[in-house]
């Protein structure tokens, strides 16, 4: 391969990296859920007529082409869908839980190529949010305790290295994802590449 045609395809991959469905999908994992239908209100409001939005409790379509997203509707602490948290973190055995009522969901209505994109990156944020809260747990269970902000900071490498993510994925989910616990509700943060719990 000659010189030319290194540039020639360096310059198409840089091209691509800043795709608009690219640029999107990054900000996406760095939007705080409550922020969400905002960022997507444009792309949705484009695409109309070939989403519709999914109602709670409505089966999603996608379960039936792609694994299953877990997302529970109901908060396991009881007093409602507490729409705060984008996971829940349990205790007895330490475990996670996504917040339906966190993540935006829509079906596809045809066959529109953007639409179906846009439902797919919004399954992957929640399973990317997902992914990243499991294994933050795993590696320290103590934040299901009475103190998560004590819980000892976690490295991006060793965090990256257990869900096979890049770091900047993990500090851009970290700027977005907060979770509740039986004693509050938290958020993560990237931090001297570091993960840290700090009060919401």
């Amino acid at each position: 391969m000659g010189d030319e045609e290194v540039k020639n395809q360096l310059k198409l991959s840089q091209q691509l990296v800043m795709t608009p469905q690219l640029q999107l999908a990054i900000q996406l994992l760095a939007t705080p859920s409550r922020e969400l239908p905002a960022v997507i209100a444009p792309w949705v409001a484009e695409h109309a007529a070939a989403l519709a939005p999914l109602a709670i409790g409505e089966p999603d379509p996608a379960d039936e082409v792609a694994p299953p997203l877990a997302l529970f509707d109901s908060s396991p602490f009881g007093g409602g869908a507490d729409s705060d948290a984008d996971i829940w973190v349990l205790d007895e055995p330490p475990r996670v839980r996504a917040n339906g009522r966190a993540f935006p969901r829509y079906r596809v209505v045809g066959d529109n190529r953007d639409a179906v994109w846009l439902v797919r990156a919004l399954r992957q944020r929640a399973r990317t949010y997902l992914l990243v809260a499991q294994a933050a747990l795993e590696l320290r269970p103590e934040l299901s305790g009475p103190a998560p902000t004590d819980v000892k900071p976690i490295g991006l490498r060793e965090l990256a290295t257990a869900v096979e993510l890049h770091e900047s994925t993990i500090s851009r989910v970290a700027a977005g994802c907060r979770f509740r616990t039986l004693h509050g509700l938290y958020a993560f943060a990237a931090h001297k590449r570091k993960l840290v719990v700090t009060a919401a």
